[in-house]
């Protein structure tokens, strides 16, 4: 056998064990590996009638999987060719590297022991999934909801008071969102009794307060899940730096604006978008199609690429508003891409944002939505259903910047909204950061991001709650930013240019900073 035989039969064997470790674990987890919205699974659709109702987190099942996945990372080290740099060798680490960190999810972690909001947000989004693809699978759902909430009690054993809370923030309303269902009266009584057993059990629950992880378990997630590759006092460093330098940033815009005034006065007093009759997704939608364009022009995008995948414009559910951010995007798993899905907050008791259209680029083009079409176009299908949160927000965080070299945004006040989201972010990567590292209370974290003024003391401690639920997450979008402005800087002193930085940096997934850089800074093919 020639050596480009042996290769190709390594490749055939590498690509069969991706698809039966994805196959086994959408046949488990079904829902989460049918969103972006659990950040720690990879994403992978089968058929209906190959998976279960609902994700199975019993104990027995999780210990199967911890078994299972053993055996996974052994037969993909015994694939490992000799060369480390080959796209095979690259292949291996992303599959290991996921694995292992479901593994330490599932095994050290356990969300699915700690977290009610865990189930909740499952149940939620496998609700809707099942409405918009099939409605047997929707039925069934509904059927098996009360034995997947037994699951869940069993499992929650010692849930943190602040996890309680969060939950039960979220059940009454999600109790009316079932309640609109299109179901039987029988299938209605049974789903939303239920839910109000599950309210019962955590509301008789003695809940401790303390919620953090180890600071050493912190690290590891910090350093290998959300992949920044460093120590807690390297991170520590950069989001101070960030700080520092947006707040100068800040001083400086707001300057050229109105000089001698403090740069959130400044922030302030600059119009809101006017919504000229319009509703806030039309606005929106607006904003999007300005976007698009200006990538299109640019040569940041393909149009055949993007041709048939759109951003569809939702408001965010009114029972996952306790755990999910002002602005949401997801994109469902599928080759090729049919679209993602851009969530906002509801317009009647939200105003438009000063800074919209940083936030629509963000989202949209060319951040999440960019990089997720371009993800589920991938040649390798093996890579097409791996994202990593460092990466992923990494890229949007930064992806705004290349609308300022593009020519998109220009002048101080779209200089003074840049440096405000990087302040902000970063705020928030040291609010993550100091709350998981035992130095602040939730409170204290709270007053933190609300004496700089960029929220009311209400808004700033429902978001420092949610941060309690992904510790590390974060850090992914200051830290991650900040890689990618290293590479993007070494890359354009090499004479390249920002459009071809975007095709460059997303041509071959969600691949890591270290692998990324040998591949665009090294010309590496694979």
């Amino acid at each position: 056998m020639t050596e480009h035989q042996r290769h190709g039969t390594a490749t055939a064997r590498l690509d069969a064990l991706a698809d039966e470790i994805y196959a086994a674990l959408a046949a488990q987890f079904p829902v989460c590996l049918s969103s972006d919205e659990f950040h720690f699974f990879p994403q992978f659709k089968i058929t209906a009638k190959e998976a279960s109702p609902w994700d199975d987190f019993s104990d027995d099942a999780v210990r199967a999987f911890l078994n299972r996945s053993s055996q996974w990372r052994r037969a993909l080290e015994h694939l490992r060719p000799r060369s480390g740099a080959s796209r095979m060798a690259v292949d291996i680490d992303l599959l290991i590297r996921i694995l292992t960190t479901l593994d330490e999810q599932l095994d050290q972690i356990c969300p699915q022991k700690t977290q009610p909001t865990f189930y909740l947000t499952v149940v939620s989004i496998g609700l809707a999934e099942a409405m918009d693809d099939d409605v047997q699978v929707f039925g069934r759902r509904i059927d098996h909801l009360p034995r997947f909430l037994d699951i869940a009690m069993s499992n929650l054993k010692e849930v943190p008071a602040v996890f309680r809370d969060l939950a039960l923030d979220m059940i009454p309303k999600m109790a009316s969102w079932l309640a609109l269902l299109p179901m039987s009266t029988d299938q209605q009584r049974a789903a939303v009794g239920a839910l109000h057993v599950f309210a019962d059990y955590l509301e008789q629950m003695t809940c401790p307060s303390e919620f953090r992880l180890s600071k050493v378990l912190y690290a590891r997630v910090a350093d290998f899940h959300m992949g920044c590759q460093m120590e807690l006092e390297e991170i520590a460093w950069h989001l101070d730096n960030e700080i520092e330098a947006t707040a100068h940033d800040l001083e400086e815009a707001a300057a050229r604006i109105r000089a001698g005034k403090p740069w959130l006065e400044v922030f302030n007093g600059l119009p809101v978008p006017d919504a000229g009759g319009h509703d806030a997704a039309g606005i929106f939608k607006g904003g999007i199609s300005q976007l698009k364009g200006h990538c299109l022009e640019n040569g940041l995008i393909d149009p055949q690429a993007f041709a048939a995948s759109e951003v569809e414009i939702r408001t965010i559910p009114e029972h996952m508003i306790p755990v999910r951010a002002n602005a949401a995007y997801s994109m469902p798993p599928g080759h090729p891409p049919g679209g993602g899905v851009f969530y906002i907050r509801p317009a009647d008791r939200h105003p438009l944002p000063r800074d919209l259209m940083l936030l629509a680029a963000h989202e949209t083009y060319p951040g999440h939505h960019l990089l997720d079409t371009t993800r589920w176009q991938l040649a390798r299908p093996l890579r097409r259903c791996l994202e990593f949160p460092l990466f992923y927000e990494g890229w949007a965080s930064f992806s705004e910047e290349i609308l300022f070299d593009t020519g998109f945004f220009s002048g101080p006040a779209d200089r003074l909204m840049m440096a405000k989201r990087r302040f902000w972010r970063a705020m928030r990567g040291r609010a993550d950061f100091r709350i998981h590292t035992g130095q602040w209370r939730l409170t204290e974290a709270a007053s933190a991001l609300a004496d700089v003024g960029l929220a009311s003391p209400e808004q700033a401690l429902a978001m420092v709650r949610r941060y309690a639920l992904k510790p590390g997450y974060q850090l992914s979008y200051t830290i991650g930013r900040r890689k990618f402005r290293q590479l993007y800087t070494t890359y354009l002193s090499r004479g390249k240019t920002p459009a071809r930085f975007v095709r460059d940096a997303v041509a071959r997934g969600e691949i890591g900073f270290d692998h990324l850089a040998e591949r665009i800074l090294k010309s590496i093919s694979w």
